[in-house]
């Protein structure tokens, strides 16, 4: 099938669909409404980490896009996840799972561009590119200034009729920006679980469809959230070779020392091991699930000291970072095999890394801002489906820092998502109570016979 008018002349089940989730559903119609409107603003689409984004991108381009359709990710990990669902040679495809295309002669050809190595394989890969109806690629393969194998440096202008922008609040970094500079895409969707970028500045575009986390709560789509902060009895801080507490600390230094200071604590970061191990080894006795912890430290030297306090407690850990790629995937695997307990994290896995089995967010160091928080909180919102979950053991998802790292605020943010969905389902039932028991209805007649 043409690519220029495969996603209008193909037929789909979108809008009816109980395969899709009502949220997948909405966003498509809100974004096509968005699109016929004339509006060529860039489209927003928000939903909560584990509610089914990549199911929303794979929606997004049918009865919408004239051409082909980039989707752009900001790492490799998510590149894998969404090609791995787009992968149309197996049956386990997004579409034909999902009863998007009943016709499998119908699907898209999807290609995932990672460069080529010599003139002979770019000929061959620009034929892969010119055939394909979706492109998927990580940013640092759409542009990069040292690149000339970068999309930017080997495609037309007008190549592509959408982008889809994936991990939005990235986009705002020059490489994303010149990306949509040098292509002329009449058609840019940004979807996000935190519509605003790490500098907290608010995404460019217009918000076509947001999904609260109150509401994936409430409907069952990820796992309700719990937090424990626990607090030693008395902290001291050395300031200048002298023990002082607390609020003098604050006065001599600043609030930042002091966060930072309780975070390379050795003996705070013990009592979140080991308070974070209490709850996991409770969750795998009353559970159905071999449930696992993801941890968050400062630095390198930072998550090896986390590292070993799990391991001396008895459990297995590894520490993922960007600077050692090889050990972290093996890391990665081992943690989703169920081999590794703790997997501890050094800016890496901010997004994208779904594994179920992660219920516990140990916390050990401060945040300042909420997207980076919201990101790894996210980790351990995806719901447990197989072995037959207990709804309230296994799929709660327990959040573990120390309170003097000042994350309250940013607490906050969740717990009113928590109550939300609390005070929704309250009124859902009240509504289906009330629609019970009246009996007092008035008369309705129809217009003819």
């Amino acid at each position: 099938m043409n690519h220029q008018n495969y996603f209008k002349s193909v037929k789909v089940f979108i809008s009816n669909n109980l395969s899709l989730r009502a949220p997948q559903r909405k966003a498509h119609k809100k974004l096509k409404e968005s699109f016929e409107s004339g509006n060529l603003s860039h489209k927003i689409i928000v939903l909560p980490t584990g509610t089914g984004k990549t199911g929303v991108i794979g929606l997004a381009p049918y009865e919408i896009s004239d051409g082909r359709v980039l989707v752009i990710t900001p790492s490799l990990i998510i590149r894998e996840g969404i090609s791995d669902d787009f992968d149309t040679r197996t049956p386990f495809n997004f579409w034909t799972q999902r009863n998007v295309i009943i016709n499998d002669e119908n699907l898209p050809v999807v290609y995932r561009y990672a460069g080529y190595s010599s003139p002979a394989d770019k000929k061959r890969v620009l034929k892969y590119l010119n055939n394909a109806n979706i492109v998927i690629a990580n940013i640092h393969k759409v542009y990069n200034p040292q690149s000339e194998k970068s999309l930017v440096n080997i495609l037309d202008k007008d190549f592509f009729d959408m982008i889809i922008i994936d991990e939005a609040h990235h986009s705002a970094a020059e490489s994303w920006l010149k990306t949509l500079e040098h292509f002329n895409a009449k058609k840019i969707v940004k979807l996000t679980a935190t519509p605003f970028r790490s500098d907290d500045k608010e995404l460019e575009g217009e918000i076509v469809y947001e999904y609260s986390m109150a509401d994936a709560i409430k409907d069952g789509y990820i796992k309700n959230l719990t937090v424990e902060d626990y607090t030693n009895e008395k902290l001291t801080f050395v300031v200048d070779g002298k023990e002082v507490d607390k609020e003098t600390a604050l006065e001599l230094m600043d609030k930042n020392w002091v966060t930072r200071s309780v975070a390379y604590s050795r003996e705070c970061s013990k009592t979140i091991v080991d308070m974070s191990l209490k709850v996991l080894s409770e969750k795998r006795r009353l559970g159905n699930a071999h449930h696992q912890i993801i941890a968050v430290a400062c630095s390198i030297d930072h998550a090896e000291q986390i590292k070993e306090l799990y391991e001396n407690a008895g459990y297995s850990a590894a520490y993922v970072t960007s600077d050692r790629p090889e050990e972290s995937e093996k890391a990665i695997i081992e943690f989703k095999k169920g081999q590794i307990d703790v997997l501890v994290n050094v800016n890496m896995l901010g997004e994208g890394f779904d594994h179920p089995n992660i219920s516990i967010a140990a916390i050990f160091r401060p945040f300042r801002t909420l997207a980076p928080y919201a990101q790894f909180i996210g980790r351990a919102l995806r719901k447990i489906q197989d072995n037959n979950p207990i709804e309230d053991i296994d799929n709660v998802a327990h959040v573990i820092y120390h309170k003097e790292l000042d994350l309250d605020d940013l607490w906050d943010y969740y717990t009113g998502q928590k109550q939300k969905a609390k005070r929704k389902i309250i009124l859902e039932r009240e509504y289906d109570n009330e629609i019970q028991r009246s009996f007092d209805v008035g008369e309705v007649r129809t217009d003819g016979s």
